[in-house]
């Protein structure tokens, strides 16, 4: 200020909470909010953590914390500055920023990771168009995860993050000079993607399901309270089919009679994934995590999760958070390894969300055989037990659904003949949505 002027506006970013024990505390941040004010900042921008707690600086969505969770420390921080306030969190709903604003908790809201999942935010905001907005996920798959592994950032749900120099939005990607008569068999999220954009392109877009609604296994993905997201990310890709004109039908299997009849030029086969059955001695007594979500089985208080990977990690903290007594049995040392750095320090730090649901964990553990009351295991390197569990839970990784039949009919009658997502090999969101983004564009 001394160099350009008392006019000039400062602010600055303040930790108001490092949620560790000897960091900065809300009441020392008031205190120094008012030394600051005191000096000549003109805001100051409420956020918290710190590297050792920096799974709250951009909380996954394993947390199940509320949209704008840092307004509680900002609506402190106001209370004792007369200079305006910065605060969010986790926002992706324009009407809860607006509702902090309003009751005066905060001058202004900051978003983070819904401007990658969404650069036009702002202006979908400003023109009306909330069914539009497309939701960050929280799930740090594209952004934060791949920045803290010296990676270009992506995003899960927007292919165009990290492309901005080919296509700075949708309007950006080219149109077909041959429009293609296109039938997308699957409805997840390779499925939905890909109709998506080719819709955008101008083709002529079917897409068949067989279930009755769209989301594949997003819809199961979507079950926990933590997994909400999920749920507007499906929300959102049936509002773009709808407004694309997408011919989307439900509760049609595709079978070559109907893929025939509809005489496609090209055809996706999206089919997704199934559970991955081992062969374990009982194994007939366990049961999957897909049923175990959509409420097809009800499992007793004490249950074994086999499989420690992210089905298993997403399934075992459901059921804790349910008041359940979980154990998760995984072959390899370490669990989560699927999962990016800010996740896996969010699930297993002492204090993390395993620890806070009871969640018990054997590493380097295999299961030998599964009987009715539980199952036999071995620690390596040579320790063999019985945990007793009234319901085993597998949850040891996915296996491509592609129906070689349908495959071979898509053949015979289209051109072109595509196997994206899950049906092509099992992976995350991002890898389906991105694989759907490219393959879309080479039709």
């Amino acid at each position: 200020k001394e160099r350009c002027g008392r006019d000039y506006p400062v602010g600055i970013r303040l930790s108001c909470d490092e949620f560790i024990e000897g960091g900065i505390t809300i009441d020392y941040a008031k205190y120094v909010a008012k030394k600051l004010v005191g000096v000549g900042v003109d805001y100051i921008n409420v956020t918290g953590g710190n590297f050792d707690s920096r799974d709250m600086i951009s909380p996954p969505y394993f947390h199940s914390l509320s949209e704008g969770w840092f307004f509680k420390l900002a609506k402190e921080i106001k209370s004792v500055v007369d200079v305006a306030v910065i605060s969010g969190g986790l926002i992706s709903d324009p009407n809860i920023a607006e509702k902090a604003i309003k009751e005066g908790i905060v001058d202004a809201v900051f978003l983070g990771r819904q401007l990658i999942a969404d650069p036009e935010w702002p202006k979908k905001v400003r023109e009306g168009r909330l069914e539009d907005i497309r939701p960050c996920l929280a799930c740090n798959d594209g952004c934060i995860g791949r920045i803290l592994t010296s990676k270009p950032v992506w995003c899960a749900v927007n292919p165009l993050t990290g492309f901005e120099y080919r296509w700075s939005s949708d309007e950006d990607i080219p149109k077909t000079r041959v429009k293609k008569n296109v039938v997308v068999i699957g409805g997840g999220p390779a499925g939905l993607e890909v109709a998506r954009v080719l819709a955008i392109r101008g083709h002529n877009v079917t897409l068949i399901d067989s279930s009755d609604s769209l989301g594949g296994t997003l819809r199961i993905a979507s079950i926990p309270d933590f997994k909400y997201r999920v749920k507007k990310l499906i929300k959102w890709y049936e509002t773009q089919l709808k407004k694309l004109k997408v011919n989307v039908v439900l509760g049609s299997k595709a079978s070559p009679e109907l893929i025939r009849g509809l005489s496609p030029d090209v055809v996706v086969i999206a089919t997704g994934s199934k559970p991955l059955i081992p062969n374990i001695p009982g194994v007939e007594n366990c049961v999957v995590a897909d049923d175990v979500l959509l409420g097809r089985v009800k499992v007793g208080q004490k249950v074994v999760v086999v499989g420690g990977g992210l089905v298993g990690i997403e399934v075992a903290l459901y059921l804790g958070i349910n008041g359940k007594d979980v154990t998760i049995v995984e072959v390899l040392p370490e669990v989560a390894r699927d999962l990016e750095p800010i996740s896996r320090l969010a699930l297993l730090k002492p204090n993390g969300l395993l620890s806070k649901y009871n969640v018990k964990v054997l590493t380097s553990t295999y299961v030998i055989r599964v009987e009715e009351g539980g199952v036999e295991v071995l620690k390596l390197p040579l320790e063999r037990s019985f945990i007793e569990a009234d319901d085993v839970v597998l949850a040891v990784g996915r296996v491509s659904e592609l129906d070689r039949e349908l495959l071979n009919t898509a053949k015979e009658v289209a051109k072109e003949v595509y196997v994206v997502g899950d049906a092509r090999s099992p992976r995350k969101i991002i890898d389906a949505v991105h694989e759907a983004f490219f393959t879309a564009l080479n039709i």
